[in-house]
């Protein structure tokens, strides 16, 4: 929040404030795995948003698009796959999921570690009525109310995977 209002800063009000386009912020703040944002950019887009009080929260953000969000319990392949490969894989639960992203809990991953460099998910769901759904994910926040828990964006999303997932949510969407 801005020191001046409860509103939330925007990333076009930390955009302005370190000079750089909106793009470009959207990008560093998102964590976009496969952008191309130099370090010193990256770095001052990082510092501004600090000290702007800029809240990195992206779950929340996604949470009030509008898309319902339905509490789950399904089980998830999930792989851990960097630029030069898959660097973990195993089982997750999905907790919550919506049209933009989910939440993945309990990991049980081999090796038990997410890397230094940047990664994405690779989420299959393996059980309930939307198995064989398929998504790929970039990490947007991490959890930590008694169970870890990773809130997850959906990057690439398979047409039909994105229409089963709309259907899903049509069904069991009042969840909130």
């Amino acid at each position: 929040m801005s020191a001046r209002s409860r509103r939330p800063v925007t990333q076009q009000q930390v955009a302005k404030a370190a000079a750089i386009s909106r793009t470009a912020v959207a990008v560093v703040l998102n964590g976009d795995p496969g952008a191309r944002i130099g370090r010193a950019t990256r770095a001052r887009v990082l510092r501004v948003a600090k000290q702007l009080g800029y809240d990195r929260s992206n779950l929340r953000r996604i949470h009030r698009r509008g898309s319902p969000r339905v509490a789950v319990d399904i089980v998830a392949d999930v792989r851990v796959v960097t630029s030069s490969g898959v660097h973990a894989k195993g089982r997750c639960r999905v907790r919550t999921l919506n049209g933009s992203g989910l939440l993945l809990a309990e990991p049980q991953l081999h090796p038990a570690s997410l890397p230094l460099e940047s990664f994405v998910f690779r989420v299959a769901i393996a059980d309930g009525p939307l198995e064989g759904f398929v998504a790929e994910c970039a990490p947007v926040s991490f959890a930590g109310d008694g169970t870890f828990g990773i809130g997850v964006r959906f990057l690439r999303l398979p047409r039909t995977h994105a229409a089963r997932l709309a259907a899903f949510l049509r069904v069991h969407g009042n969840a909130r």
